[in-house]
């Protein structure tokens, strides 16, 4: 399954509110920074608790688009990814492996707290892509 995963600078909340109203959105999924278990490697910050971690909201209709603050500054580049969620780790493994040949890597494919799997990675045409086996 392949959705849009938006990322904002300090602003998810605004925007899925108005992303609420404008296409009678619900909110299925909601985490947090704060909900994170503790990490020596990724520290949350005090101020960074109430940020969104990851966003799902159902659309009118059947749609879903998904997004999350991020704690760097973006711009134009990075502002949109491609999610691609996956039933099997060996499909997910086998797509990764193909997109990470001269790409940037966010995030390794591993293991997380909320999935068997999860991975980021900028191709190399500069696409961003976002991982996740449940």
């Amino acid at each position: 399954m392949i959705r849009p995963y938006l990322k904002f600078n300090r602003e998810a909340a605004k925007a899925f509110e108005l992303y609420k109203t404008a296409f009678d959105g619900e909110i299925i999924k909601i985490q947090k920074y704060g909900d994170m278990p503790a990490n020596p490697n990724f520290p949350i910050l005090k101020e960074d608790k109430e940020l969104i971690l990851h966003l799902e909201m159902k659309l009118t209709g059947s749609g879903i688009i998904m997004g999350s603050d991020t704690r760097n500054n973006l711009t134009g580049e990075g502002k949109v990814s491609i999610s691609v969620e996956f039933d099997s780790e060996i499909e997910a493994q086998k797509a990764w492996n193909t997109l990470k040949e001269d790409a940037k890597v966010g995030m390794e494919l591993q293991q997380t707290f909320f999935a068997k799997q999860h991975g980021s990675l900028r191709d190399k045409f500069g696409v961003d892509w976002v991982f996740t086996v449940r």
